[in-house]
């Protein structure tokens, strides 16, 4: 884990004017690391340590993830060359599953507790709570804050991508590894490309017979049987349908309450984005003007495109 942060302390009339800035988050022994911050008494600076320990959560996660591993690797070979000894007398099956069942726990906590890491590490490192630990910023004649905040992408990555990210956020991340596993290295995608993926990821969509799937079998089962792909759009459709109106239209407020409850790895960390902040005013603007599901599309995308996590996520390779 990497960050930076630049913070600045000012008095009235601009007598002292002094920048700190630190790369902190490289471990997440938050309370180990240090950096110095202005005083503005004289040339003076304070060192301040973080609030916060989040290694417990980190090493955790890790672990079971390796032994995780070494457990596929090892069922791998035992699969493979002692099937008849894995078969006998059943207790091969039985202890696979248990070990599987015990694994699959302590990977649920292990993703929920380095969840909650990553909020801590948000909360400690946020710029305004980083503020209110210096001595400067104490005086109401001091105007402090911060040039530069740091970037929480990677650390987003690591929970979206393993499944704590909402549905929403799921099933945009899916759709960008999709197209960044069939891209070219300039992360272009062909047109003969787009066009089989259509043929092969895409068919329930494309194909008339298919139109009525969802009245047919339900949205769980519909679901259950599209592609990775058609479930990404599904589940983004799904989600629009439910908070829209009996019209169809989705209302400027309710997008916004979406992009900040279901969207916030995506749009974290982008409020000094000069193109953010105009999507953010267009949604503020002519209320009575309301999104379809093209629009909601185009506006996740949009965001998206702007975010730092879309190149966090696709540095996710998939196998083919």
């Amino acid at each position: 884990m990497s960050g930076d942060m630049i913070l600045t302390a000012q008095t009235t009339p601009f007598t002292c004017k002094y920048e700190s800035q630190g790369s902190f988050l490289r471990s997440s022994r938050l309370h180990q690391v240090t950096f110095e911050v202005p005083t503005c008494e004289g040339k003076e600076r304070q060192k301040l340590a973080l609030i916060g320990d989040s290694s417990s959560s980190a090493e955790f996660f890790v672990t079971v993830a390796v032994f995780a591993f070494l457990y596929s690797l090892a069922a791998t070979v035992v699969y493979i060359f002692f099937q008849n000894k894995y078969r006998e007398n059943n207790r091969g099956p039985l202890i696979d599953f248990i070990v599987t069942v015990v694994f699959s726990f302590l990977w649920l906590v292990g993703s929920s507790a380095w969840a909650k890491g990553l909020s801590d590490v948000k909360v400690a490192t946020d710029p305004k709570e980083v503020l209110l630990l210096m001595s400067a910023c104490k005086q109401p004649y001091n105007k402090c804050m911060a040039v530069h905040s740091p970037v929480m992408s990677s650390l987003n990555t690591s929970v979206v991508t393993l499944g704590k990210g909402s549905d929403l956020e799921k099933a945009i991340a899916t759709a960008a590894l999709i197209f960044r596993n069939s891209s070219d290295p300039d992360g272009k995608l062909g047109k003969a490309t787009a066009k089989n993926l259509l043929q092969t990821q895409f068919r329930n969509f494309t194909e008339a017979k298919n139109n009525g799937i969802f009245q047919r079998e339900g949205a769980s089962g519909a679901l259950g049987k599209g592609s990775d792909l058609e479930k990404a759009i599904a589940t983004a459709a799904l989600i629009f349908r439910n908070s829209s109106d009996p019209d169809g239209k989705l209302g400027k407020a309710t997008a916004k309450n979406l992009l900040q409850t279901q969207f916030r790895n995506f749009t974290e960390g982008q409020e000094t984005k000069p193109k953010y902040r105009d999507i953010l005013s267009e949604l503020d603007e002519h209320m009575e003007n309301k999104l379809d599901f093209e629009d909601f599309m185009i506006l996740l995308l949009s965001i998206t495109i702007l975010s730092d996590l879309l190149q966090n996520i696709w540095s996710v390779k998939i196998m083919k």
